[in-house]
């Protein structure tokens, strides 16, 4: 059986019922074909990992299906709205653009040699109109903002291309990971398409309203400052593991393409490099497993174990077995769910942070294929395949923990298409 979705939106100002029924007019043979045809076309000119088994394939097919789906066309008529990529498709809640979302999937449309699509997601966050957070004092009297002008957003972007973040109680989030995570983008890009022309054009972009503000962040302790971080706490916040390992690899990484193309290397970036990894090394290290966020004093700390630390391997902050493998032997114990399962998010009791989640399954699977763990990272590998085999090849936000039900939003982007290609196309590289 053949299933088609049609998706629009209605609010105030738009009422969308009648271009659905136009739509499904058009849903004849000719129109089907010519959609075949053209997914075709996309797949002939992707990049495949061969000896994918047949599973696999459908996953990794559907996957691109999904990038492509989830981005702006270049026809849009709001100009800043063009090449942002949603974090989820509809009927997925979060399909909104987050920037962490966002990256992984710029990171697999490098990979899978799609350079047009991930180079208009690029200048889709060069050109929005952010630095709203410049400034912004909590309720506790302390000013918990940027401080510095900066062109890529705290959270997440309105739909028009305009940075924006969500507010509760505790005031909005104020997340710096994505300054990071868009350098280690943004370097991927240039240096998988060779586009150096782009990268000059950006370069003081890249420095000044990223790269400064990013340093200026640095605390005494060699840590980025408390903030909301990747999962979105709010305010005041902690010093994140996940958000100083991405700082200190997009940081790298822009000094790296400095010396590939011969500028004038920034002498402030190399010591924030060096400084930043002094400060993981001293304080987010405890008995040779990476911890979450600084202030986790004990195991039992909320959020002592964080999957999303297995970045600071997969990002190439060094290489070091010993370390790798001390930290999977204590997340495999506080944060496995079971051996034939895979990871929960955080050691929090909360639903939505102790269910288990497909990226974080693929992000420690493409970590344990670094260190020759291979098995492990198949069999993570092949219970998100199996999973998604019987949802419509549709990879979910999150597990649940006691059912292993698919929840939360469906199909993920960035978090779900993205982090699986990247994944198989660590496995099977040749």
């Amino acid at each position: 059986m053949v299933k088609y979705f049609l998706f629009s939106f209605n609010d105030s100002l738009h009422n969308n019922s009648e271009v659905i029924e136009t739509a499904k007019e058009k849903l004849t043979a000719d129109f089907l074909i010519d959609e075949v045809n053209f997914m075709e076309s996309v797949f002939e000119r992707a990049y495949f990992p061969e000896d994918l088994s047949s599973e696999e394939q459908n996953l990794y097919e559907q996957s691109i299906t999904i990038l492509k789906m989830a981005q702006v066309a270049d026809s849009e008529i709001f100009p800043k709205s063009k090449g942002q990529l949603l974090a989820s498709l509809p009927p997925g809640n979060w399909n909104i653009t987050w920037l962490r979302d966002g990256i992984y999937a710029i990171l697999a449309l490098n990979r899978i040699g799609f350079f047009s699509e991930a180079k208009s997601a690029l200048k889709f966050y060069l050109n929005a109109d952010a630095g709203f957070y410049k400034n912004f004092i909590y309720k506790d009297g302390i000013d918990y903002g940027v401080k510095n002008d900066y062109k890529i957003s705290v959270c997440r972007y309105f739909g028009m291309g305009i940075e924006e973040s969500d507010f509760n109680d505790n005031g909005p989030n104020i997340e710096l990971d994505g300054f990071g995570l868009f350098l280690i983008a943004f370097t991927d890009y240039i240096n998988k398409s060779g586009d150096s022309i782009f990268f000059k054009e950006n370069y003081e972009i890249l420095k000044e309203k990223i790269a400064e503000p990013l340093i200026n962040c640095i605390d005494k302790n060699n840590l980025i400052r408390i903030e909301s971080g990747p999962w979105e706490e709010h305010l005041p916040g902690k010093q994140f593991a996940y958000t100083s390992i991405s700082a200190t690899a997009g940081l790298s990484d822009l000094v790296q393409l400095e010396l590939k193309y011969k500028l004038k290397t920034n002498d402030e970036m190399n010591l924030a490099v060096d400084s930043l990894m002094s400060g993981i090394k001293s304080n987010l290290i405890w008995n040779g497993i990476i911890k979450g966020y600084n202030e986790a004093d004990t195991l039992k700390a909320l959020g002592f174990f964080d999957g999303g630390t297995f970045e600071y391997f997969n990002f190439g902050l060094e290489i070091n077995e010993t370390l790798f493998q001390s930290s999977l032997a204590g997340y495999e114990k506080y944060l496995k769910i079971s051996s034939e399962r895979g990871f929960s998010r955080l050691s929090n009791p909360a639903w939505y942070t102790i269910a288990e989640w497909p990226f974080i399954n693929l992000r420690i699977a493409s970590a344990c294929l670094l260190y020759g763990e291979r098995n492990k990272a198949k069999e993570l590998i092949s219970w998100t395949t199996a999973q998604s085999k019987f949802n419509d090849n549709l990879i979910a936000e999150l597990y649940d923990y006691d059912t292993s039900n698919y929840g939360g939003a469906v199909p993920m982007v960035g978090f779900g298409a993205g982090a699986y290609i990247l994944t198989l196309c660590d496995y099977y590289v040749k």
